[in-house]
């Protein structure tokens, strides 16, 4: 298990979506099972799209 924030995640895979992350978005921890190798772009837009989705609920909650 490996815990990283969301901005490395995307800025280590994913680069050309950082921009769009707010900060709140790219400071959130994301626990990998098998660690960031195991990633592919479209398990990094899965947690993107599940992160942005989280932080929303948290503000309208």
């Amino acid at each position: 298990m490996q815990t990283v924030t969301l901005g490395t995640i995307v800025d280590s895979i994913t680069p050309e979506l950082y921009p769009i992350l707010t900060e709140r978005e790219r400071n959130a921890e994301i626990v990998l099972r098998d660690g960031m190798q195991a990633l592919d772009r479209y398990d990094v837009l899965e947690i993107v799209a599940a992160t942005i989705h989280e932080k929303r609920d948290v503000l309208f909650h």
